[in-house]
């Protein structure tokens, strides 16, 4: 492999290490969510991602989602990134 191979193979390298940094950056304002069953009991019955109010809204579900929250309420619980909880919605 000649040297200018060798410089463009290097220079395509960096630059998709910086698109990858890039688009991390970027996605930072999701979050993961569950919901649970509102019983003495709860049971979980829906993890998503979301961001913004997606775990408070009832908009955009599914016929499942509709007819557990018709049934028994929804209690939400959002995660951190780690996986821990830090706010119940």
């Amino acid at each position: 492999m000649s040297e200018e191979e060798k410089e463009n193979l290097l220079h395509v390298v960096e630059e998709t290490t910086t698109i990858k940094e890039s688009v991390v950056q970027i996605r930072t304002d999701f979050y993961v969510y569950i919901h649970y069953t509102n019983e003495l009991l709860p049971r979980p019955f829906y993890c998503g991602k979301g961001c913004g109010d997606r775990a408070h809204r009832e908009t955009r579900r599914t016929n499942k989602w509709k007819n557990t929250m018709a049934k028994y309420g929804v209690v939400g619980e959002l995660l951190s990134p780690k996986g821990e909880s830090f706010l119940d919605c």
